[in-house]
């Protein structure tokens, strides 16, 4: 079987590493995998090639690059699979893969939170058609089942969940010191990602706690969100890491992981903090990350409740060796790239057996 991955580009984020590790994994089960990239840059390009996975540059210039000659060349080198596998759409892409047996994957790049400009209108419409012409359409958890229902008008029966997985993994979990409460954030620096609740939060937290905030990641709330911490008064608690690639090893010397965002799709960093032995905080209204909590998992209902549960956690046994050894088994057992990589076989099965049938 010959399976092509289809996203915009290599850059640091979760969708990048999710089908990182997915293209590996397959490639150990005897698929002939590639992924074709819009624009074959960023750090998870190269790995690509590091790892020996074949890549396609689509050499598109924007999300908006229609020339006749690069949507040729490109359905050409797409037409060498049996079945594509799209993680994100934009017109090429949309152009690009018409025609051909798709398996579509929403992980939750709706535009949800952000105005209703006619841009993302426009790109709604675009979702709903491209994932109407796909044979299967996956998305990570129940919650973006319901959310495609109601803002693509996707039928509930034509979308199967598959969770992200997340590669096997040292069986030592490291310990951070105990001297300091290392907090991490991990996400783009946007106004969906809601860090500035994370911020707010942190500022509750008593001064005589030694405890310490790692954001990791990049976005146009950069500024605004430093600007943020200096009027808490937490700069000097506070560090900006900028894009990190390697998240399990950030994860690996923190104590917790919040993640602050409302409505998120699924939260891998969840999955890879619990895999690390971080202990993983939500909000109430996270939507798809709330299926993937670990047994000891918290959730919080605002900013007084966070800050409340990150005071709480120095000495506490949730910060143990044998609460961070749970984690990690669990995260393993319940979310590995294998289980992932076999739900989406199944799914390139079912597109290839629809054209054998006649008329398929």
């Amino acid at each position: 079987m010959r399976v092509t991955h289809v996203l915009w580009n290599g850059g640091i984020g979760g969708i990048e590493r999710q089908v990182h590790d997915l293209a590996l994994v397959q490639r150990e089960q005897g698929i002939e995998v590639r992924v074709a990239f819009g624009q074959a840059v960023g750090p998870f390009a190269d790995a690509m090639r590091a790892g020996g996975i074949p890549v396609v540059d689509l050499a598109l210039r924007s999300g908006y690059d229609l020339r006749p000659n690069v949507v040729a060349r490109g359905r050409s080198a797409l037409a060498q699979s049996d079945v594509l596998h799209v993680h994100g759409w934009n017109l090429p892409l949309f152009l690009l893969t018409r025609g051909r047996p798709l398996v579509a994957t929403e992980h939750g790049t709706l535009g949800l939170g952000r105005r209703r400009t006619l841009p993302v209108r426009a790109k709604r419409l675009l979702q709903r058609a491209a994932l109407s012409r796909a044979a299967v359409v996956t998305t990570p958890s129940n919650y973006m089942v319901d959310v495609l229902a109601r803002t693509l008008r996707v039928p509930r029966e034509r979308v199967r969940v598959v969770p992200n997985g997340i590669a096997p993994g040292d069986p030592r979990v490291a310990q951070p010191r105990g001297d300091e409460l290392v907090v991490a954030v991990v996400g783009r620096l946007a106004a969906v990602k809601r860090i500035d609740r994370a911020l707010d939060a942190f500022a509750q937290i008593p001064h005589d706690l030694r405890a310490r905030l790692l954001i990791a990641g990049s976005g146009p709330l950069d500024g605004e969100l430093r600007a943020l911490a200096a009027a808490r008064g937490i700069e000097d608690r506070v560090a900006f890491l900028g894009p990190v690639a390697d998240v399990a090893a950030l994860l690996g010397g923190v104590d917790a992981l919040v993640l602050p965002t409302s409505g998120e799709p699924f939260g891998l960093v969840v999955v890879e903090a619990a895999a690390a032995g971080a202990l993983p905080i939500v909000f109430a209204d996270a939507g798809g990350a709330l299926e993937i909590l670990p047994p000891d998992g918290v959730v919080v209902g605002d900013e007084r409740e966070l800050a409340a549960a990150l005071a709480r956690l120095p000495g506490s046994a949730s910060l143990g060796p044998d609460a961070r050894r749970a984690r990690s088994e669990w995260a393993h057992e319940m979310f590995s790239i294998e289980t992932t990589a076999r739900l989406y076989g199944e799914a390139y099965d079912e597109v290839l057996t629809r054209l054998d049938r006649p008329g398929g």
